[in-house]
């Protein structure tokens, strides 16, 4: 493997001849070697066979950059800061940074805090920094339409267990009908992994109409209605105009509602009240086969909670009923 100093000495023919012949059959090898050339020069390139690293002198001819490795052959390539690979692209077109496997497009490996990948924008309008997933059928040469169901966009996070990586939780973007080019409904999802758990549960949920899902945290402390569908988690905005009411029935027998029904005091089993509290309330089971309205009821059809709300309606029906009653007795004693 040869080495030149570029330096062609007068000589006879044959010997100038032959020293321009070595010298170009060196620059031809990059000046490979198990040693640096003793002689160098700003720019000056050497093929490190001992490392098998492809390197460049720099400028002030100082000391020698490394870029390159040269027995990748044409599985990957790679790039050098300060004699170390920092990021490769491999056969595949996965950019590895920090890595010398990608195992995705983007591959990032960081060692050091608050490490990462940033996105950065100085543009002083309407968009600022803009991190954008796209997702589509077919090829990325001739994309068709999004189908229902797909996942548009997912950012997931994982950490690393005993002897593996564990799913901590994702938010994702799923398509929630046969995209068009006017209609892209998608729905939110956010999860995260229960404590002693490695699957990920959706905790938060947003629909393709703004509707938000909410995981279920009881409490039988409080008679707060938060209008949290019991079965579909939905939460909802509470209305009364009659334009969102139709089938207007008066109640009946509401003095029998109170009459049947039972009010108790309690203790709290659920974790997060205080055990040793009493409150007031009603059983829903209990309540149910009395007015069936004042109860809500879970997916499984089981009695859940009673709508303390609603009997504000029930006790009005009975206030007015005996009103009507005391009225009617002072009426026939005149």
């Amino acid at each position: 493997m040869p080495q030149h100093d570029y330096i062609i000495s007068n000589d006879t023919g044959a010997n100038v001849r032959s020293d321009i012949n070595s010298a170009l059959a060196t620059i031809v090898q990059n000046n490979s070697g198990t040693t640096a050339p003793s002689t160098t020069y700003p720019s000056m390139s050497w093929a490190d066979t001992t490392t098998g690293l492809l390197k460049f002198r720099n400028q002030a001819n100082s000391s020698w950059i490394t870029v390159g490795d040269l027995n990748r052959g044409n599985t990957f390539y790679d790039f050098y800061v300060g004699g170390s690979e920092v990021a490769r692209i491999d056969s595949g077109g996965r950019l590895g940074i920090g890595l010398t496997s990608p195992g995705i497009k983007l591959d990032v490996a960081a060692s050091a805090s608050l490490d990462g990948v940033r996105v950065q924008n100085s543009y002083a309008g309407a968009n600022g920094a803009t991190l954008t997933f796209r997702s589509s059928r077919g090829s990325v040469s001739a994309p068709t339409a999004t189908q229902s169901g797909d996942v548009v966009g997912l950012a997931s996070a994982n950490g690393y267990g005993t002897s593996g990586w564990t799913a901590a939780g994702y938010l994702r973007f799923v398509a929630a009908e046969n995209f068009t080019n006017t209609a892209g409904g998608t729905y939110v999802q956010i999860a995260c992994s229960a404590t002693g758990s490695a699957s990920p549960r959706v905790v938060f949920y947003v629909g393709a109409d703004g509707d938000v899902t909410l995981p279920t945290h009881l409490t039988t402390a409080s008679a707060a209605n938060a209008n949290l569908d019991s079965v579909t988690g939905s939460l909802r905005r509470s209305v009364s105009s009659l334009r969102y009411k139709h089938d207007l029935r008066p109640l009946d027998g509401a003095i029998d509602i109170v009459k049947h029904l039972a009010p108790i005091t309690y203790r709290s089993n659920v974790a997060g009240d205080d055990p040793s509290a009493r409150h007031l309330g009603f059983i829903a089971e209990h309540s149910a086969p009395i007015c069936r309205e004042l109860v809500n009821f879970n997916a499984e059809g089981q009695p859940e909670g009673f709508n303390y709300d609603r009997m504000t309606v029930v006790l009005t029906a009975a206030v007015q009923r005996l009103i009507a009653e005391i009225e009617a007795i002072k009426g026939s004693s005149l």
